[in-house]
């Protein structure tokens, strides 16, 4: 009894005190951000540039000799269909039974009214941090944060039913129609479904009798399909979101201390480096970049952007034999999760709404990351060094078959969709519709649209049932693509996304000047790399061969320079950096840079025309924070200056009147300066003029 009683004595004293200590603060936000010119994003479907352009056609098949039998039927079929729908063919130069005048021209104005909108962010934010010392060695880390957005960005909304062909489910963001833009929700594909059509025209019995006994299962299938190629939401298990908001945990985790050991267990970022706008030691987390792309403020450095995830973090300071000083070690082991884009006719979209991601991620949702920081100090010098075995977070894409099989209304081949479902091309009037829309989207992508479908060709055989065939100039395939937009009325192209291991091996070392040169006053010098063997990039082709993507050895190499400066008595010290990087192989999103040499109409890979392509990428960053007498008001500036032309300017200014209020506003300025825009990675994202708006209050 006595040991019984001591025992419950000391659980009411542990209950007692369990929750003293607890501490929770937060904020409550508005964030605007308010369009400063009449540029659109041209990655959306109501804003794409070529719906109020009238664009030629030349469409012309790219077997213009060496023609089988049943080849030339196609082409007779053809030229009935069109005499039939009053095209008049031979008038149009379309003749299939002369094969050297073959060719059909038009004009094409895409028809879909150009739509603004003034705002490209209204969000009403909240968060709540709560700091639980459960026990004297363990405390326990929730942030909980909310984000509602009041008026959604209005860039697609068929209410007026202009494409009524497709019924895409609400919740399949890759197919537009109907639909509203999914701000938030993060989905990836969940499963495919076996064409219930099964083998191809002429290898399986009845042909078009089975394919017209069997519409209603081949519209289900669609229907499946499409909502199976987003139909999984979420890669976080902490995080529910919908189309206009999120709710979710950035930081659930205990820490527990040993001494000079910390652990770290449960959902959490890591953020290792310094540089503003470049990662290169910055490995460990992908990049969520839903809310508000890369614009938020520069000297924030990603604080709002790294995506958490589940995984346990161990630190230990001690001091190792021949080296002078305690070094840290720091290591990780965290649950893989892929950098999340912008979805479809968002405001900060940055892939073109005629293609349709189909994310893998299912394949990788149970792997891991993991690596080692170990920093310390030798004499002046403060060095880090990195070890990281991750799976690159930006993935790559390549051609998919899009499995839909849908008709092309004038392709004069039986069960044509049938065959286009084993392409990467669906059938659908929001894809793409002229060559030239084509290329023109390839080169600001900075992809190759010429051996992009020549990959697309030769990687799906299904497509040379259709005539389609590898070309060896780009003008014969601008006359292809053409052709095949004219006979299906715009074509969706699916691309697959995929995740590959990588090492990475970082150095960083910063050295103390105390007086430097010209300036006086102490400057400190930074030096970060990167050295990543073998790294896997997006094939600029998209050619989904395995031996066709893009492996090469890379380092990245930033140079930094920081330093504090007090310009009069009455004024705080300011906070200057100026930073320069270099990649040898990427650009600053991390796509390879061979595709640089792409125009609209021309290719970078087509022997007959003149392009050249990046071969190595260089910015140069300046910044500096001015706080006013007693930081009421800081003036904040960061500019960021791409070597191919382009310029991103960020001037701002933030008003602090007490502990509970802040008011903010800055500006994000994009232009191209100098030189080809297309050899300018901010070029990709120049419609991103706008005045910024956050009031904030702090509990």
């Amino acid at each position: 009894m006595a040991v019984s009683g001591a025992a419950t004595a000391d659980d009411d004293g542990f209950f007692s005190n369990l929750f003293d200590g607890i501490s929770i603060g937060g904020f409550f936000q508005i964030e605007s951000a308010y369009r400063l010119t009449d540029d659109q994003n041209p990655n959306n479907q109501t804003s794409n540039p070529f719906n109020n352009r009238t664009v030629s056609r030349s469409g012309l098949p790219a077997v213009a000799s060496g023609i089988t039998s049943g080849a030339q039927d196609v082409l007779d079929t053809l030229g009935g269909v069109l005499t039939g729908l009053g095209l008049d063919p031979v008038a149009n130069g379309f003749d299939a039974l002369n094969l050297g005048q073959v060719g059909l021209n038009d004009q094409l104005e895409k028809g879909l009214a150009f739509k603004e909108d003034n705002f490209n962010m209204t969000f009403l934010r909240g968060e709540v941090d709560i700091e639980w010392p459960i026990a004297r060695n363990v405390r326990l880390k929730a942030t909980m944060r909310a984000i509602f957005d009041v008026d959604r960005y209005k860039q697609f909304d068929d209410e007026m039913q202009q494409f009524p062909t497709q019924q895409a489910p609400l919740n399949a963001i890759g197919t537009l129609n109907g639909n509203s833009p999914n701000l938030f929700e993060y989905r990836y594909e969940s499963w495919v479904p076996q064409l219930q059509s099964g083998l191809l025209p002429g290898e399986q019995a009845g042909g078009a009798a089975f394919f017209a006994a069997n519409t209603a299962a081949i519209q289900a299938s669609n229907a499946r399909l499409r909502e199976a190629i987003q139909g999984d939401e979420s890669s976080s298990y902490l995080e529910v979101a919908g189309q206009d908001y999120m709710l979710d945990f950035p930081n659930l985790y205990l820490d527990i201390e040993f001494g000079a050991l910390l652990i770290r267990a449960g959902n959490q970022q890591i953020a290792w480096g310094d540089a503003l706008f470049f990662r290169i030691l910055d490995v460990p987390n992908g990049l969520d970049l839903r809310r508000h792309g890369i614009f938020d403020v520069a000297v924030e450095e990603f604080s709002d952007k790294r995506i958490p995830s589940l995984g346990i973090r161990a630190s230990y300071t001690t001091e190792v034999p021949l080296l002078p000083g305690e070094w840290e070690f720091d290591g990780y082991v965290q649950r893989f999760r892929p950098t999340i884009l912008p979805n479809p006719n968002t405001p900060y979209n940055i892939i073109p709404s005629q293609f349709t991601v189909r994310d893998n991620f299912k394949d990788f949702d149970s792997e891991a990351n993991y690596g080692i920081r170990i920093r310390g100090n030798l004499g002046p010098v403060e060095l880090q060094l990195v070890a990281n075995r991750r799976y690159n977070p930006l993935g790559a894409f390549t051609w998919t078959a899009n499995g839909v099989e849908e008709d092309g209304l004038l392709l004069p081949v039986p069960n044509n969709g049938l065959i286009l479902s084993r392409t990467p091309f669906e059938v659908d009037g929001t894809g793409v519709q002229s060559a030239t829309e084509f290329s023109t989207f390839g080169a600001r992508t900075h992809l190759d649209h010429f051996e992009g479908l020549n990959a697309a060709i030769r990687e799906f055989p299904a497509a040379q049932q259709l005539l389609a065939a590898e070309v060896d100039t780009n003008d014969r395939q601008l006359q292809q693509e053409d052709l095949f937009f004219q006979l299906t009325g715009g074509l969706r192209g699916h691309i697959r996304r995929e995740y590959f291991r990588e090492n990475n091996y970082g150095l960083g070392a910063s050295y103390r000047v105390n007086e430097t040169p010209f300036i006086g006053g102490q400057t400190i010098v930074s030096l970060e790399g990167q050295y990543t063997p073998d790294r896997v990039f997006t094939p600029i082709t998209l050619d989904p061969n395995p031996d066709e993507l893009i492996v090469e050895d890379e380092y990245q190499i930033a140079f930094v320079a920081e330093r504090f400066q007090r310009f009069t008595a009455g004024f705080p010290a300011m906070f200057m950096v100026l930073q320069h990087l270099h990649n040898s192989e990427s650009d600053l999103v991390g796509f390879h840079l061979s595709g640089y040499g792409s125009r609209p109409r021309a290719s970078v890979n087509d022997p007959t025309t003149d392009t050249t392509s990046r071969s190595s990428y260089n910015a140069t960053v300046f910044a500096f924070q001015q706080p006013f007498p007693n930081r009421v008001w800081v003036v904040n500036f960061a500019t960021l200056y791409d070597w191919g032309g382009g310029i991103l300017v960020q001037p701002g200014v933030a008003w602090k009147p007490n502990r509970e209020w802040k008011v903010e506003t800055y500006v994000n300025y994009v232009d191209h300066i100098s030189g080809n825009r297309y050899e300018d990675t901010l070029d990709a994202v120049g419609f991103i003029d706008e005045l910024n708006l956050r009031i904030n209050y702090q509990f």
